[in-house]
């Protein structure tokens, strides 16, 4: 028999670090990896476990990636089996930059001093169409 599942996993989101959980019951450390992939920016979490029980064998099989944010310092990327829990963390980068922030522009690859912002009012349409009298509304 065999069984491939996707594990349950809990991504964890700390302002400093990095945290994923992911439940792997019954499976022992040399039957998990964990690497880096994509250039270090996705986790990649797999597992192959195989059971022989009365004559019959039964194997289970994972894989779950992780798409990594750039603050995330991969170098210091640790994992511990805890139970039937792995947790994996890394410290991230404090100075990351802000979610959203102004790019300046330049022209001719000169700074642009932006003018004060003017407003204009909107023409008033005095047209008057054919058939049309003065303060009436409507046919």
């Amino acid at each position: 028999t065999f069984h491939r599942a996707s594990p349950r996993y809990e991504v964890l989101d700390h302002p400093d670090q990095f945290e994923v959980r992911i439940d792997v019951p019954g499976f022992k450390p040399d039957e998990i990896d964990i690497d880096l992939r994509a250039g270090g920016r996705i986790l990649s979490i797999s597992g192959s476990h195989e059971e022989k029980e009365k004559g019959r064998t039964m194997s289970s099989k994972f894989t779950q990636n992780f798409s990594l944010d750039p603050s995330i310092m991969t170098k210091e990327l640790v994992a511990d089996l805890k139970g039937d829990k792995i947790i994996v963390t890394a410290p991230r980068k404090v100075d990351r930059l802000p979610e959203t922030r102004k790019i300046e522009m330049t022209v001719d690859g000169k700074k642009h001093l932006p003018s004060s912002k003017k407003t204009t009012k909107e023409k008033k349409d005095t047209t008057k169409h054919e058939g049309e009298k003065e303060g009436r509304v409507g046919p």
